[in-house]
């Protein structure tokens, strides 16, 4: 499962049964307008492939 963490502006991934998550885009220092940073994010969709849409 994939979590949108608006306020630390990254993405957590959660494997099932699993209640520790993993930042995945993203970091929980600050915003930013880089391409490996995030500005609060607030929505996210994954494709089969891994590929990832985030807004």
């Amino acid at each position: 499962m994939y979590v949108v963490d608006f306020g630390n502006h990254r993405i957590q991934k959660y494997p099932l049964g699993v209640l520790t998550g993993t930042t995945v885009a993203g970091f929980s220092i600050g915003s930013g307008s880089s391409r490996s940073e995030l500005y609060y994010p607030s929505a996210i969709t994954v494709k089969s492939n891994g590929t990832m849409f985030i807004l």
